[in-house]
């Protein structure tokens, strides 16, 4: 079954844009060579699989990254491969790419921080936590890497191990704007909507006025199905209390300055819908997706 990404930004859909993500691999320009598949092997999966396994062999490490922007472009030809391999041949891949590079601190430092741009960054092509984790533990690990070079590494690996889909959301503290203390375990509702609202972002206020105007929304609440969490990234203040004078007072409005310590926050506003006992069951939600399921919702 070819590796499925929990998020994507922008999914490629059929084979021939993944024959021209792959093209470069027939030409000239590439910075080593890549594998191709045997012309009798012909399922989208297994050719995929044959390319992904064997991507790096004709790479040299002892010299490949002299040019991090090659590198760059090899690895984004990599990945764009990767959705249609299976999983267990993407992890065993990605492992063997690491352990070429292990023993080589500065190049693995620069391989996770490419696959940081490719993968996690706010411009990356996709964002997949299972594929980027493994270059962040390996970064952190590694002895010989400076501490102030780790440092970004460790925070990333914190919150992206305690915000994975599927396992219940950290306890968050908040000051609510009467000034009195929180904490979102509290929370009863079987399903619970956290909204990252960042005080310079225009699209939070749209967005919260319109999920504030949802009639299933409301409805949802007042039947003690749903609860929203607004969550302010700044230092309590009374400036900042009078600013969530205009969310709905049946929601919870709170803020914890160190919010991006605890939750995984890469867009604005940043959205998690929690189910039962608080599971993550979306992370990075949107309006598009969040109003269609409130109003399924009986």
């Amino acid at each position: 079954m070819p590796y499925s990404f929990r998020f994507m930004k922008h999914l490629i859909t059929t084979f021939v844009v993944l024959i021209s993500a792959v093209m470069p691999a027939l030409g000239e320009d590439t910075y080593f060579p890549y594998p191709q598949a045997p012309d009798e092997m012909q399922n989208l999966t297994q050719r995929s699989n044959y390319i992904v396994d064997r991507f790096w062999e004709r790479c040299n490490f002892s010299n490949a990254f002299l040019s991090r922007d090659k590198m760059k472009q090899a690895f984004t030809d990599y990945i764009n491969i990767i959705p249609y391999a299976t999983t267990d041949t993407v992890e065993i891949s990605i492992d063997n790419l690491i352990g070429k590079v292990r023993k080589q601190p500065k190049d693995l430092l620069t391989l996770a921080q490419i696959a940081q741009e490719t993968m996690y960054g706010p411009d990356a092509e996709f964002w997949s936590d299972d594929l980027y984790l493994p270059f962040v533990r390996a970064v952190v690990a590694n002895k010989k890497i400076p501490k102030a070079d780790k440092a970004p590494f460790r925070k990333q690996l914190k919150v992206l191990e305690n915000c994975q889909t599927g396992i219940p959301a950290p306890g968050i503290d908040l000051t609510l704007r009467d000034g009195t203390k929180f904490n979102t375990d509290s929370l009863k509702a079987p399903l619970t909507i956290l909204f990252v609202n960042s005080p310079d972002c225009t699209d939070c206020m749209m967005d919260r006025v319109k999920l504030a105007a949802n009639v299933s929304a409301i409805r949802h609440i007042d039947d003690g199905k749903l609860q929203i969490v607004v969550i302010g990234t700044v230092p309590y203040s009374t400036e900042w209390a009078e600013s969530m004078s205009a969310v709905p007072q049946t929601w919870v409005a709170g803020t914890n300055p160190d919010i991006d310590t605890i939750l995984d926050i890469r867009i604005k506003p940043e959205i998690y819908i929690l189910g039962s006992n608080h599971k993550i069951l979306v992370k990075h939600a949107t309006m598009d997706n969040i109003i269609p399921m409130l109003e399924s919702i009986p």
